[in-house]
């Protein structure tokens, strides 16, 4: 089964018969054995690349006070006020997420993550229970 087959119907659902060849020819076998039998196709090593664990770059009570402040930002606020600020942090997320180098930027990711998630949860709150979400 040529792997890109698989990748390329990531969005779609596949065809009864298509799901029927890839349950055929992953039926035996394990991910190894075919990455060997890539290799000796290709004539190719693949590269390994060592994974890391990577800590969190902020602690909880950094979190926690990032949370904090982005509630403060927006006490007060109309729902509207509230969702321009949600897609102002949403705007720096993007930025951010875009070039992770060192810590310092892991750190300003993460920050991001956490007011973004923390507005998300005050529109939530504020949005009537029947209210349909905006996206």
């Amino acid at each position: 089964m040529w792997p890109l087959t698989l990748t390329q119907r990531l969005d779609m659902e596949p065809k009864p018969e298509e799901a029927e060849s890839v349950g055929a020819a992953t039926a035996t076998g394990s991910h190894e054995q075919e990455l060997d039998r890539w290799r000796q196709a290709s004539g190719a090593d693949l590269i390994e690349i060592p994974t890391v664990e990577v800590p969190d770059a902020l602690t909880p009570v950094q979190k926690a006070m990032l949370a904090r402040q982005a509630r403060r930002s927006v006490e007060g606020k109309t729902l509207t006020e509230v969702e321009e600020a949600r897609e102002e942090a949403r705007r720096v997320y993007r930025l951010v997420s875009k070039v992770v180098l060192d810590e310092e930027d892991q750190a300003r990711m993460a920050a991001a993550v956490v007011t973004l998630d923390t507005l998300d949860e005050v529109l939530e709150e504020l949005r009537p229970s029947d209210a349909v979400p905006r996206r």
